[in-house]
């Protein structure tokens, strides 16, 4: 499955659209890639938007050094996202290094949320980045708590969610994380079935602490843009997901890493 899956392009796909604190999944998706031995393919995403958007009359940048006004221009910004890229790739190579896995990289001229709409039916496991959450920490008297956004993983029963949660505890795993799984069901009558294919699925990792919340599909669809988590994990065939307007939107407002699994 492995070979079959890297010749046809198919392997461990990460968004790497200069985004800050980038690192963790990079290293995250590298470890999976390995673990199922499949090629780890970095994508560079040049937003078209914003290298046209540079011609425009009214388009001006700020120093931050001077704090002068100062026009650009397509050609600029170009060069600038070129020279992300080489950093970027330069990363990519360095995590892939360190894990032993090979890697590849690849530019795309686009639309972030676009090519993802387009793309989003090919890719077996895809990681996106997101709006890293930060662990929150306060004082009170002597005790001191830390809070750490969870790893969360969708579950529907399916066959892409079963590869999803296996993704799920391989990261559970390689990052000693708890793991809550969001268990959608259709009707609440499907609830101790569904609980009973996740119980034969995790037997085999005791030291992994697994949660259960149960919603169903238009509960998660009306909470998905709220949800605060380390990560995502989700099966790319959920019914909620069809509707790409609705997708678009979520992944636009992401505020984590989210890792679509076939």
């Amino acid at each position: 499955m492995s070979n079959e899956l890297n010749q046809r392009g198919r392997g461990v796909q990460i968004l790497l659209d200069n985004q800050k604190d980038q690192h963790e999944s990079l290293l995250t998706a590298a470890l999976i890639a390995r673990k199922l031995k499949l090629v780890l393919q970095g994508l560079f995403i040049e937003e078209e938007n914003q290298i046209r958007a540079a011609d425009l009359s009214f388009s001006r940048e700020i120093s931050l050094w001077s704090a002068k006004e100062r026009q650009i221009s397509s050609e600029s910004v170009h060069r600038i996202l070129r020279a992300n890229a080489r950093l970027t790739q330069k990363e990519l190579k360095k995590v892939a290094n360190s894990v032993k896995v090979d890697c590849s990289f690849q530019v795309i001229r686009g639309e972030r949320v676009q090519w993802i709409k387009d793309n989003i039916d090919s890719a077996e496991i895809l990681f996106l980045g997101g709006n890293k959450l930060v662990n929150r920490s306060f004082q009170s008297l002597k005790y001191c708590c830390e809070v750490t956004p969870p790893l969360l993983a969708v579950f529907d029963g399916s066959k892409a969610s079963e590869n999803a949660f296996k993704i799920a505890v391989q990261i559970a795993e390689n990052n000693k994380k708890s793991l809550l799984v969001l268990l959608l069901v259709n009707d609440l009558s499907d609830e101790q079935a569904i609980k009973d294919q996740i119980n034969l699925l995790i037997q085999d990792h005791p030291d992994i602490t697994l949660g259960i919340e149960t919603m169903t599909q238009s509960q998660f669809s009306n909470k998905s843009g709220q949800m605060r988590a380390h990560m995502l994990i989700i099966p790319r065939d959920m019914q909620w997901l069809q509707n790409k307007a609705h997708f678009g939107a979520f992944i636009q407002q992401a505020h984590c890493p989210v890792v679509l699994v076939r």
